[in-house]
Order: structure tokens, then C-alpha cells, then sequence
């Protein structure tokens, strides 16, 4: 069932499909630990989650501001993308309600940010 959330996120509870994984990780129950994939992009964040046979239970979406102060240049504010992070991983970890066993991350490989 997907709905909408406040602001611009979609959340959806996942039946059916398999993830592959690899190495395949054993089943223990259906109310088992699930492993949640971050993955924070160039528009957005998006959360995925599966359960520990693989089968995808949840995945959750939300955007975040462009800034373009020039032409052929986009800029994004850290904290927003950080904010949005954590929102995605929140709504996602409620959408299933088990434990989590771990959280893997990706994200845009041209970005920097330099804290002061």
C-alpha cells in the first residue's frame, strides 16, 4: 500500500519479489531483523528494506532542494540532505517495525562539503 507523506516523500510496504543478495542470508522469521539500504542521491534519499531472507518489505523516497546559482552549477544544502536522510530512515524503520540489523549507505561521489 503506498501513501503519501507530509512534504514530498512516498513510502511503500513491499509483498512479494526477491531481492538477491549475495551471500545469501538466512531466514529466521518473519519478525526478524531487516537490513536497510540508504541511498542518498543526487535528487533525493531513498531508504530499501529487506528482511532476512531478501524479500523486500519497505522503501521510502523524498526529495530535496536544487539550487542552481549559475548556469551548468547545482548546489545542495548539507543539513537538508542530512534532515531528509534521517526523515527517509525514520518513516522507513516505522513502515516495518522489527529491529534493524544493519544500514549500508551510498551517495552522490561528486559531492563535498567542508565544515567548519
Amino acid at each position: 500500500a503506498r501513501r503519501r507523506l507530509a512534504g514530498w516523500g512516498r513510502c511503500a510496504r513491499l509483498r512479494g519479489g526477491r531481492a538477491v543478495l549475495s551471500p545469501p542470508m538466512s531466514h529466521k522469521s518473519s519478525s526478524g531483523s531487516v537490513v536497510i539500504a540508504i541511498d542518498a542521491g543526487t535528487t533525493g534519499v531513498r531508504a530499501f528494506v529487506v528482511d532476512a531472507s531478501g524479500t523486500p518489505v519497505a522503501r521510502c523516497y523524498r526529495e530535496f532542494t536544487q539550487h542552481f546559482p549559475r548556469p551548468g552549477w547545482v548546489e545542495h544544502d548539507p543539513i537538508e540532505i542530512w534532515d531528509t536522510t534521517v526523515a527517509v530512515l525514520a518513516e522507513a524503520m516505522a513502515l516495518v517495525g522489527r529491529p534493524v540489523a544493519v544500514i549500508g549507505i551510498t551517495d552522490q561521489r561528486e559531492t563535498v562539503v567542508a565544515w567548519d
